[in-house]
């Protein structure tokens, strides 16, 4: 059995899937960017799931900088435990899969700031490399294609407004198993594609991408 946590988005999900994609467990958290207080008890329930888990996939973002650590921290750290691979997947592939199996056009997903993370997909291959970009920008580069995810942030421009894309258990097993199956697991590497909020102390860099140990 295949485990799965994504914590990108503003909320956790947790799936269980089978070799060839099919869910047997998994749930998604209520209240947004509590990942630290509901991952616990997601986990809890998977694992009351008779069987032997193989393989641990950790969402990689693009997200918020806190909301990845939580999710690939418990994944490296159950990799670790159980002695079993712990890779790590583009939580936008995993929307764009949610969309349709061979979606054509742009996953968007929210990155806070007035700014949107984007990845541009044809047959449900991404073909070009992700960006994150100022949502009246991004407006015009997606006029007339195909978007999914956190696509009402393309018509509002008020940096208050928050995303509210949420990944289904079935999408993020079946998205896993895929790459599991595939070999095409990255490592446990957030992916945050821009500088952090918060600046470290003179002479200190903090690390804008990285191992969970760099965390």
């Amino acid at each position: 059995m295949i485990l799965a946590i994504d914590t990108a988005t503003s909320t956790v999900t947790v799936a269980l899937a089978s070799s060839d994609g099919a869910l047997i467990a998994g749930g998604c958290g209520t209240t947004p960017r509590s990942h630290a207080e509901e991952l616990g008890p997601l986990l809890a329930e998977v694992f009351a799931v008779p069987g032997q888990v193989s393989q641990v996939v950790g969402g990689v973002g693009p997200g918020s900088f806190a909301g990845l650590r939580v999710g690939l921290a418990a994944a490296a750290s159950i990799g670790w435990a159980l002695g079993i691979p712990a890779t790590g997947l583009c939580t936008l592939d995993v929307l764009a899969l949610q969309a349709a199996t061979e979606f054509s056009g742009y996953v968007v997903a929210d990155a806070r700031r007035g700014e949107l993370f984007y990845g541009d997909y044809r047959e449900g291959v991404r073909v070009d490399a992700l960006g994150v970009l100022d949502r009246r920008v991004l407006a015009r580069v997606v006029a007339g294609s195909p978007v999914t995810g956190d696509d009402h942030l393309l018509q509002d421009f008020d940096k208050r407004a928050k995303g509210s894309v949420l990944l289904t258990p079935t999408a993020l097993g079946q998205a896993a198993a895929k790459a599991v199956a595939a070999g095409s697991g990255q490592s446990l590497r957030p992916m945050y594609l821009r500088a952090p909020d918060i600046a470290g102390k003179p002479g200190k860099t903090l690390p804008t991408s990285g191992s969970v140990a760099d965390a």
